[in-house]
């Protein structure tokens, strides 16, 4: 049965439930981005944690924006999207100011890379009742970069 620490365990039964939600998470960030350019006059930059979460969201959200990885900064493994110029935490000026959605693990010491971070929501897919999918989305507003040095500490177990 799912917990609040594991949510989904049939994810270690299922290899595949990783494939699924996407659509469900893409909806929610559209209706979000959605709102946030009503608010700023300006469309949102995706962002996200894990290496593959960007090209899910640029793939299923509407108008296959661009997304970026926070990866470099928050310690998750490289990928292409640290090649790819500009790109948030190697050029972080041609990004100041602007507002992010950014889906994944809370940013520790957020408040140093953005000017204000609105409360997170978590998104769910389930199927037949089941949760297969969870992912906490996050609205951070003015960033500002990561500071020289930045590094997540992530906890052991």
């Amino acid at each position: 049965a799912p917990t609040e620490t594991n949510p989904t365990p049939v994810r270690r039964l299922d290899a595949t439930a990783r494939l699924r939600g996407w659509r469900t998470l893409a909806a929610e960030v559209d209706r979000v981005r959605e709102r946030v350019e009503r608010e700023t006059g300006r469309d949102p930059v995706l962002a996200a944690t894990r290496w593959t979460t960007p090209g899910e969201l640029s793939f299923y959200c509407r108008g296959r924006p661009e997304a970026y990885s926070f990866g470099p900064a928050l310690e998750d493994r490289s990928s292409q999207y640290d090649l790819w110029r500009p790109n948030p935490t190697a050029d972080a000026q041609a990004f100041r100011g602007r507002t992010f959605i950014y889906v994944g693990e809370a940013i520790p010491a957020a408040d140093r890379v953005f000017d204000r971070v609105e409360a997170p929501f978590r998104v769910v897919h389930a199927e037949q009742g089941i949760p297969v999918s969870v992912w906490t989305v996050w609205v951070m507003h003015g960033f500002r970069g990561f500071p020289e040095g930045y590094r997540l500490t992530r906890p052991t177990y």
